[in-house]
């Protein structure tokens, strides 16, 4: 008699069991399924894939690359190319040691940064066709031509930050609230591809990085620029520093740096102390102080200061220059 309970417990806990088993199986199988995709899309292939097909989808941002390989805690990206309004960069390969976790919740910090041998092309695919007389005054003005079009591009930036009230140059350069940057190097070229078969090209290396909050990081920069026909050379070595407040807020930009002009037939070549900056004016909102001096062996040749009101598109200051016959003749 006591055999009968006991027999039918077992066949409703066969039943039961096996269910558990099946169920356990499933949750198994889709375990391993959730690995298998996991450990799939953080593959190479499967990266790579993705981020063409979203490329090839958004033709608009003129970005292409060969290979895409992103880790939780180092990505790299090999061939990148970038092609858009006469500029085309190319990069065949960059390095970064970043979170990724903490970068999908906000937090970049950059522990390192590489990417060496790029090529920045300027005017390898104008957006508008330039006129003959445009472009023979350029041609023949050759490093003039090149220095004239950065000023007016800057002076065209400039005007449209300071459009709006409330708004500094400074807030070009939107960052993460986290934001920092450990180290960083970037050795490459920029060439003007549109002055002809005599191209200007400046050979640029920036070291640097302890950007991040509340702290001052510092980059040192080498830029020569040359052309392929002559050996003239200018040469800029700078000691960049870059602020940052609260909530990764650009507070200022400082240079201090030596400019050296080395023609061809002389034995040195002149050299003047460039130091100069941007920076938001202390306890004042909106506001920001542009400072600029100029020196040769010491003497100032020119000292200049703007300041921006608060709250204004107003700027306003004050050069000084101190330069006489003799001064332009020892510098050339």
């Amino acid at each position: 008699m006591s055999e009968q309970p006991h027999r039918q417990a077992s066949r409703v806990k066969t039943p039961l069991r096996r269910g558990l088993r099946i169920a356990a199986g499933v949750v198994g199988i889709a375990v391993m399924g959730l690995g298998v995709g996991i450990c799939l899309a953080f593959t190479p292939a499967v990266q790579t894939w993705v981020a063409q097909r979203f490329l090839r989808d958004h033709p608009d941002l003129g970005l292409a690359l060969e290979r895409l390989e992103l880790g939780w805690s180092r990505s790299s990206v090999t061939n990148l190319t970038y092609a858009r309004d006469g500029l085309r960069v190319t990069a065949p390969r960059v390095d970064a040691e970043i979170g990724l976790v903490g970068a999908l919740w906000g937090k970049v910090k950059i522990r390192k940064l590489d990417a060496t041998d790029w090529i920045v092309a300027i005017g390898s695919q104008p957006s508008r066709p330039a006129t003959a007389a445009a472009s023979g005054t350029r041609a023949r003005a050759g490093w003039v031509g090149l220095t004239a079009q950065g000023v007016a591009g800057a002076e065209s930036a400039a005007t449209t930050v300071g459009a709006t009230p409330g708004h500094v140059l400074l807030d070009a350069v939107t960052l993460p609230e986290a934001f920092s940057l450990d180290a960083v190097t970037l050795r490459g070229k920029v060439i003007d591809v549109g002055t002809g078969s005599d191209p200007a090209t400046v050979v640029v290396d920036l070291k640097g990085g302890g950007v991040q909050s509340g702290a001052a990081g510092g980059f040192d920069l080498t830029a020569v620029a040359s052309r392929a026909g002559n050996a003239d050379q200018i040469t800029l070595t700078s000691r960049l520093e870059v602020v940052l407040g609260p909530g990764s807020r650009l507070d200022a930009v400082r240079s201090d740096g030596t400019l050296t002009v080395r023609v061809a037939g002389l034995p040195t070549g002149a050299s003047i102390a460039v130091v100069g900056g941007v920076e938001r004016t202390p306890g004042v909102v909106a506001a920001e102080t542009y400072r600029l001096t100029v020196r040769r062996e010491g003497a100032p040749w020119l000292e200049a200061r703007a300041d921006r009101a608060a709250l204004s598109d107003t700027v306003r200051g004050s050069v000084n220059l101190s330069l006489n016959e003799r001064d332009v003749a020892s510098a050339l």
